[in-house]
């Protein structure tokens, strides 16, 4: 055991006096012609040993620097791990500073916000005073405007009313004066015609002959007059049709306008209505406004949410997570040593007499149960964290239950705020549609009257126009007359000479001027007619201008003072929505606040946990093993074995090698064992044959150096197995 003391430096000089022993005796051995072949067979199942030494060495040493590898991996992850936790702590302090600015300006915000809120409500009472007064000037100013609108529209219909009387009577004064301006004419025509015609007709039975020739000209000419009198008359249809279609639209606007005014009243109603109602609505939600803030008042708001933090916060909370990654982890080394042992069982019952690994089994079956007591007790740990964790959490439940509704009745508020805003802008905006209306009514009443007016106008068009189509049917009816007269001309001149002489006599008959008179009686009744409409009319437009007047004055005084009403109405709308935003705002920056004050306590909580967690990964990154020492001492054993590997060679070389006064033996030695590729080194001479002749055999000696060997690299092993074991 005095060995297993020694340095590194001591075993390495056993290791090297052993191996110079074995070749020293591996050169003496050459003395004995009757020990050549037993010698040979020892070399040859040395090289064979020290074959699957090496091969365990290099296996070792192949696992060694994979080991190394991964502790080098786990290193670097952790160092990156540790820089990332410190790199997210900085910024949790800088978090943590901006938001106490924040908080400082949002608290001196909110105490100015609270200032203008005091200024506002007094404004508001001001406000509301004069409101009310404007209010009552205006309901009287309404009245006496609506007294004077009824008697506008009273003057209006019956100025309408005389205005259609006068244009009847203009209308029916001009057609008698067109019948009897007709009358006068066929009077003078027919006292002017007869002799004229008389001649006329005794002319034409002289050229009876003449006209025959030209007959044919003078139908063609006959016959373009009439188309063309045909074509007018048609033309002269289609624009009384289209005025006639003109005054039955008109007459259905007419209609549509009464329609619209009625509709009209009705709206105005309807719209008086709906702002009584919306009144109605805006007390309600004022009241349940009150009542929501009340129920707000009543919850402790930062006492829950201190409550709230300090239980997410809590250590277990925190202890159960590290417990958790540590059983992890634990879990995982169990997992690994338990392989472990299973490989060097596995290599053990293959090599059951290899002290080095039975070394690193003793070393990890000492940390597979060390790792699973490790794990029992972290499980254990765990479980009563759990269930700390579990009631942290059932009181969570029931404290973030209270919060959500302190937010629910928070929402309620700004919802019954906003809603009262509203429907004070909708009161306003309803009596702005209703003044939209009484507008909407008198332009009607403005548009009926005009319509009225042009309907006439259209009604004195449509009679031009059938007189106009009366001379064109007529003038057609002439040009067909005169073109079949043509054609009968061309028949017999005779039979038209006898029917002329028989018209002569018919027509001077015929003077008659009992139509005229007729005619003048109905002219001189249309004129005074006319007269009386006329004085009527008058009156009427005056006293419709007298009325106007009136309405005039009272719109101007009731826009006058609704312009006040509206400016005091407006100012109190434009304070209460002021003080909806103020309020808002203010609020909203308490809820701000408080949200900022759970955001500090928060951003101190995960500094906290990101400093646990810093300790936790330096722990772990002091936890990490270094093989490195391991692996340089099985980079050195793996060098003595190939040095004794090729000392071996050497024996057997010297052992098994044929001399020449041996060829007399019947003994065939069997072909060395083939080793496992090593570097190639120089041969070396053989400098000492003096072991023949201490008296100590080859096979002492080869044991002796064996054992030498041996010891040093168990020297070599021990503490660091040692180390693991701990």
């Amino acid at each position: 055991m005095t060995i297993l003391n020694y340095s590194s430096r001591s075993a390495l000089v056993l290791t090297i006096a052993g191996l110079s022993i074995t070749s020293t005796a591996g050169i003496a051995s050459a003395t004995s012609d009757t020990q050549i072949d037993k010698k040979c067979e020892q070399a040859r199942m040395a090289i064979a040993e020290e074959n699957k030494k090496i091969e365990q060495l290099a296996q070792l040493k192949v696992q060694l620097e994979k080991k190394v590898a991964e502790e080098k991996a786990q290193r670097a992850t952790l160092q990156e791990a540790l820089a990332k936790l410190s790199q997210d702590s900085n910024k949790e302090v800088a978090t943590a500073t901006e938001l106490t600015k924040k908080i400082s300006v949002a608290n001196k915000i909110i105490d100015s916000t609270k200032v203008e809120l005091a200024e506002i409500e007094e404004q508001s009472t001001v406000t509301t005073l004069k409101l009310n007064e404007a209010k009552k000037a205006l309901a009287e100013a309404i009245a006496k405007r609506d007294n004077a609108k009824k008697n506008f529209d009273a003057a209006v219909v019956d100025t309408a009313s005389k205005k259609s009387g006068l244009d009847t009577a203009t209308q029916k004064t001009a057609q008698a004066e067109d019948a009897t301006k007709v009358a006068r004419e066929k009077r003078n025509q027919a006292l002017a015609i007869v002799q004229e015609k008389i001649n006329k007709l005794t002319g034409e039975l002289n050229q009876a002959k003449k006209q025959e020739e030209t007959a044919q000209s003078t139908a063609e000419k006959a016959r373009t007059v009439y188309e063309e009198a045909q074509t007018a008359t048609k033309n002269e249809v289609a624009k009384l049709n289209q005025l006639r279609n003109a005054k039955e639209t008109a007459a259905k606007e007419i209609d549509s306008a009464f329609d619209k005014i009625q509709q009209g009243f009705k709206e105005k109603s309807q719209q008086i209505e709906k702002i009584n109602n919306l009144k109605k609505e805006e007390l309600l939600r004022a009241e349940e406004l009150n009542q929501a803030k009340n129920k707000q008042k009543a919850i402790d708001y930062k006492s829950l949410q201190d409550q709230l933090l300090k239980n997410t916060s809590s250590p277990e909370r925190s202890s159960l997570r590290i417990k958790q990654e540590l059983l992890e982890r634990n879990e995982k080394d169990v997992r690994k040593y338990e392989n472990e042992v299973k490989e060097l069982s596995k290599k053990l019952q293959e090599t059951p007499n290899d002290d080095i690994l039975k070394l690193r089994k003793n070393g990890a079956e000492n940390n597979l149960a060390e790792a699973r007591n490790d794990v029992k007790e972290l499980q254990s740990e765990v479980q009563i964290l759990a269930e700390k964790v579990a009631s942290l959490d059932g009181t969570k439940v029931i404290i973030e239950a209270k919060l959500k509704q302190y937010d629910e009745v928070t929402g309620l508020i700004r919802q019954l705020t906003l809603q009262v805003g509203q429907i004070s802008l909708s009161i306003y905006e309803q009596k702005e549609q209703l003044t939209q209306i009484e507008q909407n009514i008198a332009s009607l009443q403005i548009h009926q009257a005009n319509l009225l007016t042009q309907q006439t106008e259209r009604n004195r068009d449509i009679q031009t126009s059938e007189r106009q189509l009366a001379n064109l049917q007529k003038k057609q009816n002439t040009a067909k007359s005169a073109l079949d007269k043509v054609e009968q001309d061309l028949v017999t001149v005779a039979k038209e000479k006898n029917a002329l002489e028989k018209k002569l006599n018919e027509v001077r008959k015929q003077v008659d001027d009992s139509e005229l008179r007729k005619a003048e009686r109905t002219l001189t009744a249309a004129k005074d007619y006319l007269a009386k409409a006329k004085e009527d009319h008058a009156a009427a437009t005056k006293n419709a201008e007298v009325a106007q007047q009136a309405l005039t004055q009272a719109e101007a005084n009731i826009k006058a003072t609704q312009q006040i009403l509206d400016e005091q109405f407006q100012k109190l709308t434009q304070l209460g929505n002021k003080q909806n935003e103020l309020q808002a705002k203010l609020d909203m920056l308490t809820h701000e606040v408080a949200l900022l004050n759970k955001d500090l306590k928060l951003s101190e909580t995960r500094r906290e946990e990101l400093s646990k967690k810093i300790a936790d990964t330096e722990s772990l990154l002091k936890q990490v093993k270094d093989s490195t020492e391991e692996l340089a001492k099985a980079t050195l054993d793996l060098n003595t074995a190939n040095m004794l590997m090729k000392e071996a060679e050497k024996t057997q070389k010297n052992s098994c090698a044929p001399k020449a006064d041996q060829s007399h033996t019947n003994i065939t030695p069997e072909s060395p064992v083939a080793p496992r590729p090593l570097p190639q080194m120089g041969k070396h001479k053989q400098q000492n044959n003096g072991l023949a002749q201490t008296g100590v055999s080859t096979q002492d000696a080869l044991f002796a150096s064996a054992t030498l060997a041996g010891l040093g690299t168990l020297a070599l092993v021990m503490p660091r197995r040692r180390r693991d074991a701990n």
